[in-house]
């Protein structure tokens, strides 16, 4: 059941279990990160459908998500110091960071409103299944289910208080998402702090009814102010 990958030769190494050949087993590398960006959407609704194969690398660790495409969809749960201290490193954090913050997800939402995540699988990727990120209002994810994930399940972070009040862009807050019913479960495959469901500086949201395990860390975890720095929640 273990396998290698050498980048030199472009092979993968993998030792069959018992009853596997090249017949009966496939290998997928995934070659792209996030799945769906969902950016600006108004009213949108994503039902039924599945997305797998996302999360093809390991992430940089900057005040934006490092989807490799040149946008800059900001990633609020880490503050400006944090970012640069860790950009420094001039390497991917493969670890260390909690709830893996600094990991996007294959369904990004954006400055979006009024959308609906439901019925939907995200599987066999390495990152978190979705995020819901700065300026996002009356974003809903039910009834999906996201397994064997690298990262977590979901993520929901807005601006951060420095950002929406203190610099006046209060269009980054995000507020009123509900995240009901979901099924996360056998996630944190790479990214072992990931968490199945992280809210940071989000007000007004709904977290009920969801069936979180076989995780490695938390199952659902709010806040992210470590002191008494006041926030927007």
């Amino acid at each position: 059941g273990e396998y290698y990958i050498d980048r030199h030769e472009k092979a993968i190494y993998y030792i069959p279990v018992k009853g596997e050949t090249l017949k009966n087993i496939s290998a997928v590398i995934p070659a792209t990160g996030t799945l769906a960006e969902i950016t600006g959407a108004q009213w949108l609704t994503l039902d039924g459908l599945t997305f797998r194969h996302g999360g093809g690398f390991y992430p940089y660790t900057t005040k934006y998500f490092d989807l490799r495409d040149g946008s800059e969809k900001r990633n609020s749960m880490i503050s400006p110091p944090m970012a640069k201290r860790l950009a420094n490193a001039k390497k991917p954090q493969l670890q260390g960071t909690q709830a893996s913050l600094q990991v996007p997800g294959l369904i990004l939402f954006s400055d979006a409103q009024n959308c609906v995540m439901r019925r939907c699988t995200v599987t066999d990727s390495g990152w978190y299944g979705i995020a819901i990120a700065c300026g996002c209002k009356n974003i809903t994810v039910e009834e999906n289910e996201l397994y064997n994930l690298g990262g977590g399940g979901i993520r929901i972070s807005g601006g951060r208080w420095e950002e929406v009040v203190e610099q006046n862009h209060p269009e980054m807050a995000t507020s009123h998402a509900v995240i009901r019913k979901n099924h996360i479960h056998d996630c944190c495959k790479l990214f072992l702090s990931a968490v199945g469901i992280i809210l940071s500086d989000a007000r007004s949201c709904l977290i009920e009814e969801n069936h979180i395990h076989d995780m490695l860390y938390s199952g659902i975890s709010c806040g992210w102010t470590w002191g008494f720095r006041p926030q927007v929640t």
